[in-house]
C-alpha cells in the first residue's frame, strides 16, 4: 500500500527567524509543505493534524525549532504526521466498505435526496418572491413620482413656481416686510 516511508528532522529555525515574530508559525508550517514537496517528489502534500497542533502549540510566535516527521508517499498523494502518531485512514461510503444495503434503505435514501430537493426548490422559490415583491415596492414610488410631475406642471401653468435659486434676493424680503 505504502509505497515510501521516510523519516525527516525539519530545521525550521532558520527559516523562521527571517521573519517578525506574529507570522513565525505560518511560515514554519509553510517551510514544512515546500520540504516535503521537495524531498518526497509530489505537489500533492497533506499534513496531518499533529504537526499543525505542534508547530502552533507554543502560540504563534513561538513555534519549535526542529520538527521530526514520518511521511508516506501513496502514488502522487504524500501525507505526514509526527513521529509515533498512526496515520488516519480515510473512510469511504459506499457498498464495498459498509456492506450490502438492503433495497428499503436504498429506496429511503433516494426520498430522502427528492426530499432536500424539494426543499431547496421551495426555498429559492420562496427567496425569488421575496424579491418580486420588494421590486414592486421599488417600482411603485416612481409611479408616484410620475403622478406629481403631472400634478406640478398643471400648478405652473396656474401659477408660478420658483426655486429659491431663481428667486431675486429683494423679492423675499419685501414679502416679509408686507406681513
Amino acid at each position: 500500500m505504502a509505497e515510501e516511508e521516510r523519516i525527516y528532522t525539519i530545521p525550521l529555525r532558520k527559516k523562521w527567524l527571517k521573519v517578525p515574530r506574529w507570522k513565525r508559525a505560518k511560515r514554519s508550517i509553510r517551510f514544512t509543505r515546500s520540504f516535503l514537496e521537495r524531498h518526497m517528489k509530489s505537489e500533492n502534500v497533506k499534513i496531518g493534524n499533529s504537526i499543525n497542533k505542534y508547530i502552533m502549540g507554543g502560540g504563534m510566535k513561538h513555534p519549535p525549532g526542529k520538527v521530526k516527521i514520518h511521511t508516506i508517499k501513496e502514488g502522487d498523494v504524500v501525507k505526514a504526521e509526527l513521529i509515533g502518531v498512526p496515520f488516519k485512514k480515510e473512510v469511504k461510503e459506499g457498498k464495498k466498505l459498509l456492506g450490502k444495503v438492503s433495497s428499503k434503505e436504498e429506496k429511503k435514501g433516494k426520498e430522502a435526496v427528492t426530499e432536500e430537493k424539494e426543499k431547496t426548490k421551495k426555498a429559492i422559490e420562496h427567496i425569488e418572491s421575496k424579491d418580486n415583491k420588494r421590486l414592486e415596492k421599488l417600482e411603485k414610488p416612481k409611479e408616484d413620482e410620475k403622478f406629481l410631475d403631472k400634478e406640478k406642471a398643471q400648478m405652473i401653468g396656474e401659477r408660478k413656481i420658483m426655486r429659491k435659486s431663481e428667486k431675486p434676493h429683494h423679492e423675499g424680503k419685501q414679502d416679509k416686510k408686507k406681513e
